[in-house]
């Protein structure tokens, strides 16, 4: 009897739990057949040689937003931050500091 090695395709998000991530997609080397499973909910299911569609990416809304300026007790001046992209603003009434995270596209994702 032959084994058929599954090699790693990608992550993508679980539709049973909703993780991000956690969701590892594998196809056997014949393509005939592969699997897919969830490192968060330890969800398995086969994909019978056809890779599941990522789902796309969600909009975030209610991002906190603020200003560029310079953070004198840090030692930042406003280029700094500005390259950074780093501002800060208010949240719940309080003055904060935002760093923002940008995916592979540069998009803003938190």
């Amino acid at each position: 009897m032959q084994e058929n090695s599954s090699t790693f395709i990608r992550h993508a998000p679980c539709e049973n739990c909703g993780s991000q991530d956690n969701l590892a997609i594998y196809l056997n080397s014949d393509e005939s057949q592969g699997h897919t499973y969830c490192f968060g909910c330890h969800d398995y299911n086969k994909t019978h040689g056809e890779l599941p569609e990522v789902a796309t990416k969600r909009e975030i809304k209610n991002m906190i937003s603020g200003i560029i300026e310079a953070l004198p007790k840090r030692k930042l001046n406003s280029e700094t931050c500005k390259v950074f992209k780093y501002e800060t603003g208010t949240y719940n009434g309080k003055n904060c500091h935002i760093a923002n995270y940008f995916d592979k596209e540069y998009n803003k994702v938190a």
